[in-house]
């Protein structure tokens, strides 16, 4: 997770920006990204730096909605060595003129759980490549199966 935790979004200004960063202390596959801001959020931009100094694009939303907080998946898991630095930089419109402002007059925004409060936090799916994750059944599904085998039973 890249999270900025704080936030001090003065009033009438319509383009704060907030940055943060993290760096991978293993090698991991990305599969998706899950930014996440609140109602004067306008705009957020992450991507990763190699070790090597390659940089790789993971997601740019250039008009923020409220209503866009979901996870964005990758159609291919996007490697990344350990050693990459993941950056995020998000803008926020904490003025008048932003009609999705909940704040008439705008008053400072910080950090906070509610919806008229913000966040700065771009959550990231990954597996570290060193776990070798098996494609076996879950335990609990034997649970399931045995509840199953009676009901069947009791049908006939």
């Amino acid at each position: 997770m890249v999270i900025q935790l704080g936030l001090a979004l003065d009033p009438g200004k319509s383009r704060i920006p907030v940055s943060a960063h993290t760096t991978l202390s293993e090698d991991v596959k990305l599969y998706g990204v899950a930014p996440h801001m609140q109602q004067v959020g306008k705009e957020m931009h992450v991507w990763a730096v190699t070790p090597e100094q390659k940089r790789i694009e993971l997601i740019w939303l250039k008009d923020w909605d409220f209503n866009w907080q979901t996870d964005y998946s990758y159609r291919e898991p996007i490697k990344l060595p350990k050693g990459t630095r993941v950056e995020m930089t998000a803008l926020y419109d904490n003025s008048e003129s932003n009609p999705r402002n909940p704040n008439r007059p705008p008053k400072k925004i910080t950090w906070g759980e509610q919806t008229t409060d913000e966040m700065c936090i771009a959550f990231l799916s990954y597996t570290i490549d060193r776990e070798k994750l098996s494609l076996q059944a879950p335990a609990w599904q034997s649970c399931v199966e045995a509840t199953e085998k009676p009901q069947e039973s009791a049908r006939r």
